[in-house]
């Protein structure tokens, strides 16, 4: 028991001093924020064309990420592997495009034959490498570097500190440059549709509720038994209940319950009794993001939707609100 004891503090307390090793190196990125990564940042924010990821090995599984946030925030990006620029690939690049080659050492092989060839095809060369005097350095038009640093690990020399900066530039300058091309929230939407923030922003409420063709209705005077028959009758879980013809209120399926336990018959019971009234209505094409931020913080779940003046819908929260 206490040899366990004594192996658990050990990789907790290197597990704390490789975190103070990374903690220190993110830190260290704030001096690398100069003019060149400015000059970058502008770069990617004009590029008409595409913006292509390269590198080998650590490097490459990091350029593909920076690649799949770039096209996130809305500027066409493809990874490109080094090797495979030599034997043809390089055909994908053109002079509208900006490339960013990424190596921590700045001298791998495959990537150093190909740069001239890369260089004299692309709009610019960016770089993002650990030595500034390295081959990739030179070669680039604007280099980023993030120096020397100490790998993680007792042996520190799997790629662990250096991935991690490389990628933490890449990020920042992914950021950055959609900020400065004034991406915003829609823009995210509309190339994320199918995520929850694209669905927020693209569809409207009429495509999410319940059709009024498909909802219970149910009358106030109406006993809560009658209700209960329309809710089955339709397969719901809550009624419409409706004064005069305009729909007032909804009775959930849970205060049904709670009637019955005062007339198990639910006949003797009227709706107007046991229902919760409508405090806000939605209007059938407000966006969802728009309308949840109508509903605030209400505890309400279920909401009438009109179009102008007439009920077509009703909209369960519960489905969007997190």
């Amino acid at each position: 028991m206490q040899e366990n004891s004594l192996v658990f503090e050990q990789v907790l307390d290197t597990a704390r001093r490789s975190l103070a090793t990374l903690r220190d190196a993110i830190s260290d990125v704030n001096t690398y924020l100069d003019k060149g990564f400015f000059d970058c940042v502008q770069l990617l924010a004009s590029v008409e064309g595409n913006v292509l990821l390269t590198g080998v090995g650590k490097s490459a599984c990091v350029a593909r990420k920076i690649s799949h946030t770039l096209a996130s925030l809305g500027m066409p990006s493809f990874f490109l592997h080094a090797t495979e620029l030599g034997h043809g690939d390089l055909g994908n690049v053109t002079a509208r495009d900006v490339v960013i080659a990424m190596s921590h050492s700045g001298e791998t092989p495959e990537l150093i034959s190909v740069l001239k060839s890369v260089k004299t095809r692309c709009q610019k060369l960016i770089a993002i490498v650990g030595k500034s005097d390295s081959s990739l350095a030179i070669t680039a038009d604007y280099q980023l570097c993030v120096g020397p640093v100490q790998e993680i690990g007792h042996l520190a020399l799997a790629p662990t500190t250096s991935t991690t900066m490389a990628m933490v530039l890449g990020d920042l300058l992914a950021t950055c440059a959609a900020e400065a091309r004034c991406f915003d929230k829609e823009d995210f939407a509309r190339s994320h549709p199918s995520g929850r923030l694209g669905q927020l922003l693209t569809l409207q409420v009429k495509d999410v509720m319940s059709v009024s063709d498909a909802c219970a209705f149910t009358d106030v005077d109406d006993s809560v038994f009658e209700s209960m028959f329309a809710m089955t009758d339709k397969s719901q879980s809550v009624s419409v209940v409706c004064q005069s013809h305009q729909a007032v209120g909804v009775q959930p399926f849970s205060l049904v319950k709670q009637a019955k336990m005062l007339d198990h018959t639910l006949r003797n019971i009227k709706n107007a009794q046991y229902m919760t009234p409508f405090k806000l209505q939605l209007q059938h094409h407000t966006l969802l993001y728009h309308a949840l931020l109508q509903i605030g913080s209400s505890a309400e779940r279920y909401y009438p939707v009109y179009d102008d003046t007439k009920f077509v819908g009703l909209f369960d929260v519960n489905t969007w609100k997190t």
